[in-house]
């Protein structure tokens, strides 16, 4: 197996590993391989708390398939409402469907049921 092969296979198992303590948050990772440097101009990064973080943008619009989320948890935050209303606001700017009831198309958006501690 060549080092490219056994990088990448390294590189996809690292996204699968998270801390127990996260289980809740049955989050999703997207793992990129960039084997020809095709996104190295399409980096971009934001800050976090204490160092940048490189991301690339991705958009379901540019392929041929159904948008894959189903529901965005905001929060915990002190301003639950405010929160859930911006990320609202968001998916609307995008073009994206918010969900109202279960069956429909779309993404809804509901506030985290655990309590914000700012201790």
């Amino acid at each position: 197996m060549e080092i490219r092969e056994c990088a990448n296979i390294l590189a996809g198992s690292a996204a699968c590993g998270k801390h127990k303590g996260f289980h809740e948050e049955k989050e999703w990772r997207i793992v990129l391989i960039d084997e020809k440097d095709c996104l190295t101009n399409r980096i971009e990064f934001h800050h976090g708390k204490s160092m940048l973080i490189p991301h690339v943008k991705i958009s379901w619009a540019d392929m041929e398939m159904p948008n894959p989320i189903r529901r965005i948890v905001v929060g915990p935050t002190p301003n639950r409402d405010e929160a859930v209303k911006a990320i609202e606001m968001l998916l609307a700017g995008k073009g994206l469907q918010e969900r109202t009831d279960e069956p429909s198309e779309g993404i809804r958006v509901v506030p985290s049921t655990i309590p914000y501690r700012n201790w």
